[in-house]
């Protein structure tokens, strides 16, 4: 716990992070055992806010499965503390996050029952305290693969270090967020939703324990670096949620963006009677704008020769005549067309020389080939569509990050552990992330915004092929997940995307279109000059079947290991939405399970992992024109998937890693 994400002048907080009793609370079977454990003493301890798999929590233990390992999908927790704050003010607890669903009592009172693996919750627990001897009790019941629930990449077979299934990882189930307590007015403040374009905020604001009056107002006050910037004066019912929201223009503004993140702080006073103030809450924005913009793409001349080491996944070869050189096998690649030839390979070592074609626009090369004359098809104008970021064309280079921590999973086990993948991303020379099926704790975003790393934020999604589960009943669960995070983290001027589904993980269970229409109009209430949201574009599904709707402002593909070709359109930006997913495998003993290790592309060494990367980093230079994001897989390793740029490790500041080479990503990145 660093700090509350609404601080308030009139409020203290307290954390209840710590060893607390714990037990689970279902026998092997999954049975859930009864009564619930008021005033009663639980059978262990568990670590707040480390999910009971992990190590950190000081529970997950696994090696005498199945004789002692008990069934993790039901538990209890257990907390008696004396009151911490004021009993004169109001009291609210908080949970940041809990899979899937919490049920919480305190002093055997039933204060709250949420359901939602990734978002924070609270409740108003004033009239259950006393002084002393509290009772907090919290049940939970995550169901993982066998309920309709999102669960991301969590697998409750990931439980079992000899157990092996490509790229799903171990569950967190129950709390794995924050729990904490907070002292606030009868009259509060209670959220505060912020967004923005280039010059202007736009705030709505939750309240509490107002009765609806004239005269309540909010002063709004915005400030840079501690100087004052600009104020208002709003009533309350103009910045209710429900409404179109207050702007607050801002003079000579300063853009947020990779590079240069400025972030402005807004702090809103409640005045519910006109003159005093009740309550004083803060917060922060980023000013920027993003777009797709509509331009007429330029003709591409063909890229040849480029003497690049050995393409691969090219097309049958086709002998030429002998002493042809490499412009015959251009000329042949023209006569062909771009469906069937967008690149070739000149091999002038055969007798007679020969030419293969490759049907994607990627440069796949691996290493140890000798170097071969190839060149690229030129590409013809035409109308096209690219996102834009303060009025300039963005291309974002990002890695998958799952967001995955070995020791803490789900849980960071530091703040600077939290902070590690973002700032090594900017180390690496990538300017975004791709958020990967997880929500993370508000506290990441915070990070993304100070450092000005873009985000593409996934929804978690639901695994269809995991269990037979009745699909149609995860939709709402979905569309709840989904509206939770643009709530959740909507604030954060780094979101500059939403990806609504991953491949064809449920998309099957969904009208595609009808829910891009949801999330526009759901983010678009912030939205009063006609921008999408928080100036946020859409990704319908990124490497999916919903992809060919052509809904959303992206045609998104997979492909590994190479980066394929999408082209833009007149309504869509081109985006590779996942490649490379080339591993470097660490020695047996330093594997999440000996020699297990899964990659899409093994490599013998880091150094061709280098070589192989720069070399799609080329590719990706070349196809800038029409190509507008990129993600490479990945960013650590996820237990026994180990195609990354860091191996997974201790992620704090000097800690021992087992790194890849620093290779030129970064210069690669410039050449954008």
């Amino acid at each position: 716990m660093v700090r509350p994400p609404l601080p308030s002048g009139a409020a203290s907080w307290f954390s209840l992070n710590g060893l607390v009793e714990h037990e689970f609370a279902a026998d092997f079977a999954g049975t859930p055992r009864a009564p619930i454990p008021f005033g009663r003493r639980l059978n262990g301890t568990i670590l707040l806010p480390f999910p009971p798999e992990s190590c950190l929590s000081g529970v997950g233990a696994f090696e005498d499965y199945p004789n002692s390992t008990p069934n993790m999908t039901f538990s209890w927790y257990r907390a008696v503390f004396d009151a911490p704050l004021p009993l004169s003010a109001s009291i609210l607890l908080h949970v940041e996050a809990c899979d899937w669903n919490c049920t919480v009592w305190v002093n055997g009172k039933l204060v709250v029952s949420h359901t939602g693996g990734y978002d924070a919750f609270s409740a108003d627990v004033t009239p259950a305290l006393k002084a002393a001897a509290n009772e907090l009790l919290i049940f939970t019941h995550d169901p993982t693969e066998w309920g309709n629930q999102p669960q991301g990449k969590q697998l409750t077979l990931d439980v079992l270090r000899d157990h092996v299934d490509g790229n799903k990882y171990c569950p967190s189930s129950g709390v794995w967020g924050d729990v904490w307590l907070e002292s606030v007015p009868a009259q509060r403040i209670d959220s505060l939703r912020l967004r923005a374009n280039s010059s202007s905020l736009f705030l709505w604001v939750a309240l509490a324990g107002v009765p609806a009056a004239p005269g309540c107002a909010l002063n709004v006050s915005i400030s840079l670096r501690g100087s004052p910037v600009a104020s208002d004066a709003v009533g309350c019912a103009a910045a209710a949620p429900a409404g179109a929201g207050v702007e607050v223009p801002v003079p000579s503004p300063q853009a947020w963006a990779p590079g240069s993140p400025t972030l402005y702080d807004v702090s809103v006073a409640l005045l519910p009677g006109g003159s005093a103030v009740a309550d004083l809450v803060s917060g922060y924005f980023g000013l920027r704008a993003v777009a797709l913009e509509s331009y007429a793409r330029p003709a591409v001349p063909p890229q040849e020769p480029l003497q690049w080491t050995g393409l691969a996944r090219t097309g049958k070869a086709q002998k030429l005549k002998r002493g042809d050189a490499w412009g015959a096998c251009s000329a042949a690649c023209a006569a062909a067309g771009p469906t069937a030839c967008q690149s070739w390979e000149f091999d002038e070592a055969s007798s007679p020389p020969t030419c293969a074609f490759a049907a994607d626009v990627g440069s796949p090369l691996v290493p140890g080939a000798p170097t071969k004359t190839a060149g690229r098809a030129g590409v013809p104008a035409g109308p096209a569509a690219r996102p834009t970021l303060n009025g300039a064309p963005n291309f974002a280079l990002a890695w998958l990050d799952q967001s995955w921590f070995p020791d803490g999973l789900y849980r960071a086990p530091t703040d600077a552990a939290l902070a590690f993948d973002l700032e090594a991303a900017l180390a690496l020379g990538f300017n975004a992330v791709r958020v990967h099926t997880k929500v993370n704790p508000r506290r990441f975003y915070y990070h993304a915004d100070r450092l000005g790393v873009l985000l593409l934020q996934d929804f978690p999604q639901k695994f269809e092929n995991e269990k037979p589960v009745n699909t149609r009943a995860s939709v709402p669960l979905f569309l709840q997940d989904a509206a939770a995070a643009v709530e959740g983290r909507g604030n954060s001027p780094a979101i500059v995307q939403w990806i609504v589904f991953n491949e064809g993980d449920c998309v099957g269970s969904f009208n595609a279109s009808e829910v891009v229409a949801w999330l526009e109009g759901l983010d678009g209430q912030a939205s009063p000059h006609g921008e999408r949201g928080a100036g946020r574009l859409v990704d319908t599904n990124s490497g999916g079947p919903a992809n060919a709707l052509g809904v959303g402002e992206f045609n998104d593909v997979h492909t590994y290991p190479a980066p394929g070709g999408p082209h833009s359109s007149a309504t869509q930006a081109a985006m590779v939405g996942e490649f490379s997913g080339l591993g470097w495998f660490p020695p047996p003993a330093l594997q999440w399970v000996a020699d297990a290790c899964y990659t899409y592309l093994e490599l013998a060494t880091p150094q061709l992992f280098a070589d192989l990367y720069c070399n799609y980093t080329r590719s990706l230079v070349i196809d800038s024109v029409w190509l507008s994001r990129a993600v490479a897989t990945q960013a650590t390793d996820l237990e026994c998937e180990c195609d990354v740029r860091l191996r997974a490790g201790p992620r704090e500041p000097g800690a021992t890693v087992y790194p890849l080479p620093l290779f030129p990503a970064t210069r690669a990145r410039r050449a954008f």
